[in-house]
């Protein structure tokens, strides 16, 4: 449950919305990032979740 906090809410849909269509979950993109330094994998993974890190940074 996301809660009644607008910015939280906010924050998850935009999260959402810029996740790429890649089937591969997130523990699939990191297993390929350690095992074969796949950077399109690791570059998946800034896209989906960089915006949550960077907004609980602030």
């Amino acid at each position: 449950m996301l809660g009644s906090n607008p910015t939280t809410i906010l924050r998850e849909f935009a999260r959402a919305a810029s996740a790429p269509p890649d089937g591969a979950d997130d523990a699939e993109l990191l297993g390929r990032f350690v095992q074969n330094k796949d950077q399109d994998a690791f570059a998946l993974l800034v896209r989906r979740h960089g915006p949550m890190v960077i907004g609980q940074a602030l």
